[in-house]
């Protein structure tokens, strides 16, 4: 399973991406319809697809972790896998429902300066 990363216009991973980029608005009855970047307004709920975020390599994740001094600490219950990152840098702690490493990271790089 697969959680989607909403977020709350202009705060996400929106301002990193050109104007022109298709990304998934919340709409009014709670499902969503594409538009671009330029098109959503301050308190827009969306999400960004994953084709259309960053492609980035392992190299790229790797220095991104060791930059950030991120401690990684995976976590297994019953019902669901965590991840839970630890940014000495920076002394963010982010608890994600992933069993991806790189996911999770992914995720860390895509959040604004103001997020962190």
């Amino acid at each position: 399973m697969y959680e989607l990363q909403i977020s709350t216009y202009p705060d996400g991973v929106a301002q990193k991406l050109g104007q022109d980029v298709v990304v998934q608005r919340l709409n009014l009855l709670n499902k969503f319809d594409d538009c671009t970047i330029e098109e959503l307004q301050d308190g827009d709920k969306y999400f960004v697809p994953t084709h259309e975020l960053p492609q980035r390599s392992a190299e790229d994740i790797l220095n991104y972790i060791e930059e950030n001094q991120i401690d990684i600490m995976h976590m297994i219950s019953s019902d669901e896998t965590e991840i839970e990152l630890h940014s000495h840098k920076t002394q963010l702690v982010e608890t994600l429902c992933t069993d991806s490493v790189r996911d999770a990271i992914n995720y860390l790089m895509d959040m604004s300066e103001e997020e962190i």
